[in-house]
């Protein structure tokens, strides 16, 4: 049972005396102010009043005695007469002495002749204060203190102030004074007071406590006696929980403190009566966050329902874990309120739950994924290639003669040749791939990080290799072999659907072809070449033909809400197709170099009507330029950005380059010579589609690089990915460490742009603000930008 009156008694005492003391310190500290305060402003008087009084009829001797030796200052007949002047205008106040100092800190006079001429600003720090026009002043104990009168005042506490003196014609400070007086029965008075105010204090506390001690002494009463009656209770309830066959539990409301847990419970969990007591409901669920619990038992506590129920996993006290499901009440008649949970533990039904959920997606005769989970890693593989420009293989496999040795063996032993044929597979295959049973005698293989056609190659030399040797099923030698098909992505097909159906095709054509050997899917690669020879034909006309336009799509500084730059987007204006997205002819112009030229023809381009933007009486705008890989490693790219940039007559601060994070990594000396190179006629560079590829943080610091474009591949799923989320905010704090700046790309909805907006993502671009739009619309875009940017300025100014 808490003890109330005892600590209650601890606690007020302690504050009382707290109380007292911090007050009495304060009132001695204010009234020490507000004395120094009022004799500062009595001594500027004073200090005025001797100013105009001596100094007119002392001047000369000071200024004489600024250069005089000391003996022959205070021997000085004006300095004994000064002594006489000053003494009769302060007898009638606690003036115990008075410095004049000039302004190199010498003392030019003093009441006490033995200072007079010393010239030691160091054992003076207030005199140097006061030069500067501020008023300082201190208060110190003094065992023995000669006075004007050439007395000794003895045990005195004394406030010294250094006074400014100003003068002159642009009334500058002159000298200063230094007035010393006797504060001994003021400080004395003050803490008489304080005494007083203390023991005031403590009466009124006393008084309060004695009051509250009464209140206090009659609440402890009731508690006991609720504590009395709660645990009769606990105790008729706690015999009948325990009755349950069910695990039990009742917490406390407030702070989930087991206040009771069946024998049911503590049989399963292991920990006594006096243990459970010590914990709370959390401690028990150790895949669940405070928060999170919460959230569970919130409506309850609101009466929004009457129970409610959820799964979790319950720790034991050997560590050993078990799932439940919980159906949770909420018993706000109890004092103190509790909740009861009725624990059912479900471990073999959780067991069958998994057992179903492995069959959904593995084969349970060999382990491997079934095509279900087959078709997921494949479309995963998909993204994953289109993300860093590699290929992926499919490919498909059929046990030749399977079926023969099936019927006259019994399927125990197909069994078995199948679990058989299964690890051989994966032998053959890396543990980045994927093996599967496609069901009966087929068997599928995603191979993914492929660089070369050579690497599946390799992969299928060796399971046509494995399957020549033979299987032993059953004291039985059994020779099978394998009939294999494959399909590319992206260059044979670019979904699923036609992978797999294609994949399947290329394997009967190994069939037909012999068996024991793999054949790639090429039903359509003749006519594909020939639409690419179109292709290339057509993409030559276009760029002798002029045929292919701009499209700039604002890149936006939300901080400011300005237009801060222009990416350039090559479109090909078809002459029959109309209007064509270069994701249909990029490719292709890569693949026959084309791309340098029409490259160098929309830097050309980007430059003229960045330039035609300023002659509209816009203001400067960056625009970027997409950089291919083949751009990159042509020997005179330099000097094609300077003679675009010269023909344009466009500044080379206001155009920027962008490259992908893969081509930094194709030749990083030769990439970085040429970033540096081009950096160095004030061009900026930018990286593209960043965090798709896997360069080197140590290389990226060596490049020349200002901005980061964050892939719209990580900004399409924000906030629902909480995975892109995390890339996408390390990609931001990672370029602040750098210096660099970052432009998020792809923003299509206002949550994303909170989100970039929350991390200060430093530019962005996408549908959100702007589709990329032909010259004359980005020319209008800009126009009503500056329009009003001017309205709210003429606003701003009335």
């Amino acid at each position: 049972m808490f003890r109330l009156r005892y600590h209650y008694s601890i606690v007020s005492l302690i504050a009382v005396i707290i109380a007292a003391v911090t007050l009495s310190s304060y009132y001695r500290h204010t009234t020490i102010e507000q004395l120094i305060e009022l004799e500062e402003r009595n001594y500027l008087i004073l200090t005025q009043t001797l100013s105009n009084t001596l100094l007119p009829r002392y001047r000369d001797f000071l200024l004489e005695a600024e250069t005089l030796p000391r003996p022959q200052l205070v021997r000085h007949a004006l300095s004994k007469q000064l002594h006489g002047d000053v003494e009769k205008i302060v007898q009638h106040l606690p003036v115990l002495k008075i410095k004049i100092f000039d302004t190199n800190g010498k003392i030019l006079f003093s009441t006490d002749p033995d200072q007079t001429g010393i010239v030691k600003p160091a054992d003076y720090p207030g005199s140097v204060v006061a030069r500067t026009g501020e008023v300082i002043s201190e208060i110190s104990k003094r065992d023995i203190f000669r006075k004007i009168d050439g007395s000794d005042a003895h045990d005195r506490s004394v406030l010294s102030s250094y006074l400014p003196v100003y003068g002159g014609p642009d009334n500058k400070v002159t000298g200063v004074f230094e007035i010393y007086s006797d504060i001994t029965a003021t400080l004395i008075e003050i803490k008489r007071k304080q005494l007083q105010v203390s023991g005031l204090v403590l009466l009124i506390f006393g008084l309060l406590y004695a009051v509250l001690y009464i209140f206090v002494t009659h609440a402890e009463r009731i508690l006991t006696r609720k504590h009395i009656q709660a645990t009769e209770l606990s105790s008729r309830l706690g015999r009948l929980l325990d009755k349950s066959s069910n695990e039990i539990y009742v917490f406390d409301a407030d702070s989930l403190r087991f206040t009771h847990v069946n024998q049911g419970g503590r049989d399963n969990l292991g920990y006594g009566v006096k243990e459970l007591c010590e914990m709370t409901a959390l401690d028990l669920k150790p895949e669940i966050s405070r928060d999170e619990f919460l959230s569970y038992i919130e409506p309850l506590r609101k009466g929004e329902c009457d129970q409610v129920n959820f799964k979790t996993v319950h720790r034991r006290k050997d560590g050993s874990t078990y799932p439940v499901e919980v159906l949770l009440q909420y018993s706000p008649a109890e004092e103190p309120p509790v909740y009861v949970a009725m624990i059912l533990d479900v471990t073999e039904k959780a067991k069958a739950d998994d057992r179903l959920n492995y069959l959904a997606y593995y084969d349970d005769l060999t382990g491997l994924p079934n095509r279900y989970l087959f078709a997921d890693r494949l479309q995963q593989a998909l993204k994953e290639a289109d993300r860093h420009e590699q290929l992926v293989a499919v490919l498909f496999i059929d046990l030749d003669q399977f079926k023969d040795i099936n019927d006259s063996l019994g399927h125990d032993a197909g069994d078995s040749l199948l679990q058989e044929a299964a690890e051989r597979l994966r032998d053959c295959t890396r543990a980045s791939d994927t093996v599967a049973r496609w069901g009966g005698d087929e068997f599928s293989v995603v191979l993914q990080d492929i660089q070369t056609i050579d690497n599946i190659n390799i992969v299928a030399d060796k399971i046509v290799q494995s399957f020549s040797s033979p299987f032993h099923i059953k004291n039985k030698t059994l020779f099978i072999t394998a009939s294999i098909g494959i399909i590319l992505y992206p260059l044979d097909d670019n979904n699923v659907e036609s992978l797999l159906k294609n994949a399947d095709t290329a394997m009967y054509h190994a069939k037909e072809n012999g068996r024991n050997n793999y054949q790639y899917y090429n039903h359509e690669m003749t006519v594909r070449l020939e639409q690419r020879l179109k292709l290339e034909n057509e993409l030559r006309q276009a760029l002798a033909g002029n045929e292919f336009v701009l499209f700039y799509q604002p890149q936006i500084d939300i901080k400011k809400d300005t237009v801060v730059g222009l990416e350039a987007l090559i479109r090909w204006q078809h002459p029959q197709q109309g209007l064509i997205a270069p994701d249909r002819f990029i490719s292709a112009a890569e693949e026959t170099g084309l791309i340098v030229p029409i490259g160098e023809w929309v830097l050309r381009e980007a430059c003229k009507q960045n330039q035609a933007l300023q002659a509209f009486g816009l203001p400067p705008t960056k625009v970027s330029v997409n950089l291919s890989p083949r751009q990159l490693r042509e020997p005179n790219l330099v000097q094609h950005v300077e003679q675009a940039l010269q023909e344009a007559g466009l500044e080379p601060a206001l155009l920027d380059l962008e490259i992908t994070e893969s081509m930094l990594m194709i030749d990083v000396e030769r990439v970085t010579r040429a970033l540096k190179e081009l950096s160095a006629i004030g061009v900026t560079i930018s990286v593209d589609d960043f965090g798709t590829g896997y360069s080197s943080l140590a290389y990226l610091k060596q490049f020349p690089i200002t901005t980061l474009k964050i892939d719209r591949s990580f900004i399409r799923d924000i906030p629902e990915s909480k995975d892109d989320m995390s890339i996408t905010i390390a990609i931001i704090n990672m370029a602040k460490g750098l210096g660099i700046k970052t432009v998020a790309e792809g923003v299509e909805i206002e949550a994303q742009l909170e989100f970039l907006k929350q991390h200060k993502c430093n530019l962005m671009q996408g549908y959100y603000f702007s589709k990329p739009i032909a010259f004359d619309e980005i020319v209008t875009l800009l126009q009503t930008e500056q329009a009003d940017q001017e309205l709210s300025t003429i606003k701003a100014a009335i």
